[in-house]
């Protein structure tokens, strides 16, 4: 798997592709897993394409744009990254709550965002403040990676019912 460098326009440009990826598909009305099956790519992989994970090497973001009907500049085309988060408000809530934690769990463990990603196999760490910033919801996995990573368990970098009710205003 070729994860992007840290060069900051690079990082840009494939977060930009992935979300303008995702933004297609949703345009579609279709799902990860049937864009994997309509393009012939694994479903996990198209995930990490869009999340900004890993980079998409650009004669697949071809083939994704012509399995969605769009041109390839489309995908990368200048848009405002709160125009493609597609995550209800709850979820935004949620993802800020687990950001928080990993952030809070880090700095007690004295590691930098840097040394965090290479614990868990990523090789740049724009993953990991996107993570804490809530811009992007970490998988099941990732999260059970960042746990290991930082000697806690997943529940720990889960927020509990109570504060999930409390962010939705369901509970005081």
């Amino acid at each position: 798997m070729t994860y992007h460098s840290n060069n900051p326009e690079s990082v840009r440009f494939y977060t930009k592709l992935g979300l303008g990826i995702r933004r297609a598909r949703h345009a579609q009305g279709w799902t990860i897993k049937q864009l994997a099956e309509a393009s012939g790519y694994d479903f996990n992989i198209v995930g990490q394409w869009e999340r900004g994970d890993c980079r998409v090497p650009l004669h697949k973001a071809d083939k994704l744009a012509q399995v969605l009907g769009v041109p390839l500049s489309q995908l990368v085309a200048a848009n405002k990254e709160e125009d493609m988060d597609y995550r209800t408000d709850n979820e935004r809530r949620f993802a800020k709550m687990v950001g928080m934690l990993i952030k809070e769990y880090r700095e007690a463990k004295n590691m930098t965002q840097y040394q965090l990603a290479i614990a868990v196999n990523m090789n740049h760490q724009v993953g990991i403040s996107r993570y804490e910033s809530g811009k992007t919801t970490p998988s099941a996995y990732r999260l059970a990676q960042i746990a290991d990573a930082l000697s806690v368990r997943i529940e720990d970098l889960t927020p509990s019912a109570d504060n999930i009710l409390k962010a939705m205003g369901l509970n005081k």
